[in-house]
């Protein structure tokens, strides 16, 4: 790589996630925290790294809120307070009613 092409990403974290980002880089045998980084940042430009974050506690609805889905299930499945449009513009005046 040119050194003209270079540029420094700052990446603001606390002391005790930079040490053991760097702890758990040097144990997976990558030289530096550095070299980690390029490699995610070059295999996710390629897409050849998919990136989910998922949430690691299912959300809990309230009780209110599991009725007004069940209704709104219910509503889905009955056809009721269902509106179809043909196009675009009908679509708007639907919305807009």
């Amino acid at each position: 790589m040119n050194t003209s092409d270079r540029v420094i990403l700052q990446v603001p974290m606390s002391r005790t996630l930079k040490e053991q980002a760097e702890i758990a880089a040097l144990d997976q045998g990558f030289s530096s925290l550095q070299e980690i980084i390029r490699v995610i940042l070059n295999r996710f430009t390629a897409k050849e790294l998919q990136v989910t974050i998922t949430n690691a506690e299912p959300i809990k609805l309230s009780a209110a809120a599991k009725k007004r889905y069940q209704n709104m299930r219910e509503d889905f499945r009955q056809k009721r307070k269902v509106y179809l449009a043909e196009n675009a513009d009908e679509l708007v005046r639907q919305l807009n009613s």
